[in-house]
Order: C-alpha cells, then sequence, then structure tokens
C-alpha cells in the first residue's frame, strides 16, 4: 500500500484504478486495529521442522510507524486526486 500510493501520488505510476484499491486496502487494515493498536502481524517464516513449530512461532504486533505511513500517503493520494498540494 505504501509503495503504490507514493509511486501514484509522485506520479511514478499512474494507473486510475490505484487510488481506489488503496482506499480498499486502507479500509482492511483499518480492521487489524484493537484497542487503538495495530494487530493480526505474524513474523516472516522460513524452512520449519515440523507443522508444530510452524503453528507456535513468534507473533508480534504490526508496527505502528507502519499503519501510520500508510495513511499518510493515502492521504497524500487523495490531495494529489483533488489537484492539491502534497506539501
Amino acid at each position: 500500500m505504501i509503495v503504490y500510493g507514493r509511486a501514484w501520488w509522485k506520479g511514478w505510476l499512474r494507473d486510475d484504478r490505484i487510488p481506489p484499491m488503496l482506499q480498499r486496502a486502507w479500509q482492511g487494515l483499518k480492521t487489524k486495529i484493537w484497542r487503538g493498536m495495530p494487530v493480526g502481524h505474524c513474523g516472516g517464516t522460513s524452512y520449519m521442522q515440523s507443522r508444530q513449530a510452524y503453528v507456535a512461532r513468534h507473533h508480534t504486533r504490526f508496527l505502528e510507524s507502519a499503519l501510520l505511513l500508510a495513511r499518510i500517503e493515502l492521504e497524500r493520494v487523495r490531495r494529489v486526486a483533488r489537484g492539491e498540494s502534497t506539501e
């Protein structure tokens, strides 16, 4: 979401489908917030020795800064779409 948003508002990638796609992505991300904190992220996995090891892997919170950055990029896309400055 962050990469597509930035590429769109900077003019590197112009496709009319991107702003609505980002809005839908934001709606999905908002479902991962509980008690004001982002949740539901698990660390990346590599090869696991067993199914039990996979199921028991460490789960963490979303990085709050990544969620904030996604929101900022969405706002920049909205401003550019309305013809406003991103500054």
